[in-house]
């Protein structure tokens, strides 16, 4: 039961990272890439009484936004990899607390955390600490590639590699 289970989380996580990519490659078709063309500004505007003769012509805010380079503008893409990976993240962190609880129900093995170990015992507790954790990791990322996209992608494929590593060693536990 415990390995059809484990198969089932594997299985979600491929959904979800397959999922994931046509998505960010069509939110990045949809980012103008091409010189921005300034728009004129109406010629005639409707002509109101209280208007004196000497007013501004009101501007289009079209026109007003080509001034400006449009990288300026719009935040660079997210970079393609970091939502499968998120996606990835949480996976592993479920199999954690799965392969966790399994190894500690078994009576093979105990918890090598020693701030997680008064949690472990708590289910509800410790679902709510790898909640929280995923939720930090995914935060500082998001936080993170909008100034250094490269190292965003390298701290969570560092992250991913490492609760891999954890799982792993989690399931070797009989």
């Amino acid at each position: 039961m415990a390995d059809r289970l484990v198969w089932t989380l594997v299985l979600c996580a491929l959904d979800l990272v397959a999922a994931a990519a046509p998505a960010a490659a069509q939110s990045a078709a949809l980012i103008p890439t091409g010189p921005v063309i300034p728009i004129e500004a109406p010629s005639s505007l409707p002509s109101r009484d209280l208007v004196p003769p000497f007013a501004p012509t009101p501007v289009a805010p079209s026109s007003f936004l080509s001034v400006f380079p449009s990288s300026h503008l719009a935040a660079p893409p997210r970079p393609r990899p970091l939502v499968p990976m998120y996606a990835s993240f949480a996976t592993l962190q479920a199999l954690d607390y799965h392969s966790t609880t399994r190894a500690l129900s078994s009576g093979a093995g105990r918890e090598g955390n020693p701030l997680m170990r008064p949690i472990v015992d708590n289910h509800a507790a410790f679902i709510a600490m790898k909640a929280a954790a995923t939720t930090a990791i995914v935060f500082a990322t998001e936080r993170m590639w909008k100034t250094h996209p490269r190292r965003a992608v390298v701290f969570m494929a560092v992250a991913n590699s490492a609760m891999a590593v954890v799982v792993a060693h989690n399931y070797s536990v009989k």
